[in-house]
């Protein structure tokens, strides 16, 4: 009996710790979700922008730029924000260099160092 109620007790403990865990597990996934949204839609739409590339030069501009973001650092955190808000408005004028026909050496170059900026700052978050 004595035995029994020992077993019953290990099950009830290892219940316990088994539903905490998943709810942790589920918030931690929740919460990682939504700090990567942010340049997985970056890298949507640089990947997006390679499409209209009209020439060759202006292509491995834009795959440099679309392998960029691809490569960095995948988690938001709100100490990047304003970077975070740098790098839109200059992507947003990189957008419309490509649509007017301008030139998009500066724009790209732009966007290319606001990410190397965010990028050290991710960096020093996780210190």
């Amino acid at each position: 009996m004595i035995v029994c109620l020992v077993i019953l007790a290990f099950a009830l403990v290892g219940s316990i710790a088994t539903d905490i865990a998943r709810e942790e597990v589920e918030r931690i996934e929740t919460t990682t979700a939504a700090d990567t949204a942010w340049m997985k839609q970056m890298r949507v739409r640089s990947a997006q922008l390679v499409t209209k590339a009209k020439d060759d030069t202006q292509r491995k501009m834009l795959e440099q730029l679309a392998e960029d973001f691809r490569y960095s650092d995948p988690v938001s955190h709100a100490d990047v924000k304003a970077i975070e808000g740098d790098i839109e408005a200059a992507f947003k004028n990189l957008e419309q260099a490509l649509t007017s026909g301008g030139d998009l050496a500066a724009p790209v170059e732009q966007t290319k160092q606001l990410l190397v900026q965010r990028n050290a700052a991710c960096k020093l978050t996780k210190n």
